[in-house]
């Protein structure tokens, strides 16, 4: 079952016609009048941060119905997983003439250290790709001088965002716009990172071995 912590997210989609767009909580209501006992949540996110915080605290109010109620670690919530994910993007992008630049959301929240660590063993195994983010934390501009100097072909740009909204729709755009200014061909993969299977696959995996052990 799928569920949203964001009340600005649920309010938007209602608005779009979601209308059996439903709030985590209301979720975790059904599953206990359903007769649950133990509970799960996968969280769709990137990263540790104030949303997961959050959602441990509502989840306290829960604990007296259910046996338990576990929130696994997103997808970079761990060192382990960083590794995972760049070897998925490394296997996944490979142009040999291309410049890879990829974007995550950023902020002030040390959980955004992920994407730094990510960025380093990215750019270790690989010198065309190069990580920046929209908010704090790595310049795009910055990063996209270093690109320019290196006259690839065209430079790809890889949004690792959890969802298509603002960010990826108008900021990953003002960015391969700026690209072009500068003369440099540019490419904007249009998925967000929860529409590869790969990662997809590595989140079920996750939660499959959290459940056998328990």
């Amino acid at each position: 079952m799928s569920g949203i912590d964001s009340d600005f997210v649920i309010k938007k989609l209602k608005e779009e016609g979601e209308s059996s767009v439903k709030s985590t909580d209301e979720i975790l209501e059904e599953l206990w009048e359903s007769g649950y006992e133990k509970v799960y949540i996968q969280p769709m996110y990137l990263l540790q941060g104030k949303i997961l915080r959050e959602r441990e605290q509502k989840n306290s109010r829960y604990r007296e119905r259910f046996k338990e109620v576990k929130t696994l670690p997103p997808l970079l919530g761990e060192i382990p997983h960083v590794k995972e994910l760049a070897e998925i993007l490394m296997e996944k992008f490979h142009g040999k003439n291309e410049g890879y630049l990829f974007i995550g959301h950023g902020g002030r929240d040390m959980g955004n250290c992920a994407l730094g660590m990510l960025g380093y063993l990215l750019y270790l195994q690989k010198d065309n790709f190069f990580l920046s983010t929209l908010e704090e934390g790595i310049d795009p501009e910055k990063v996209m001088k270093l690109m320019v100097k290196k006259s690839y072909s065209k430079i790809v740009i890889v949004p690792l965002l959890a969802q298509s909204g603002m960010h990826f729709n108008e900021d990953i755009k003002k960015i391969s716009f700026g690209l072009e200014k500068r003369g440099i061909k540019s490419e904007v993969e249009e998925k967000t990172l929860f529409q590869y299977t790969e990662v997809l696959n590595i989140l079920e995996k996750r939660l499959r071995e959290e459940i056998s052990t328990d």
